[in-house]
């Protein structure tokens, strides 16, 4: 099952990229490129989000005080 960014990847291509969804669907590898697609903006998601926490010093006690931050 694909999450958000798999989703929305495949309705780009098939709205803006036509020819390479058709050619994914007709090869059979559609499936395979969005769950490829969607570990990978997964993986930076995580990344970027530990990033900013870590820059912005932010850990599970803070949130637990001040949830608005």
């Amino acid at each position: 099952m694909l999450s958000k960014y798999g989703r929305m990847r495949k309705n780009f291509i098939k709205k803006y990229c036509p020819v390479l969804y058709q050619t994914l669907l007709y090869e059979g590898k559609l499936n395979d490129y969005l769950k490829k697609f969607d570990e990978e903006i997964n993986f930076l998601h995580d990344k970027l989000i530990e990033e900013f926490s870590r820059e912005r010093k932010i850990d599970e006690n803070l949130k637990r005080k001040n949830q608005l931050l």
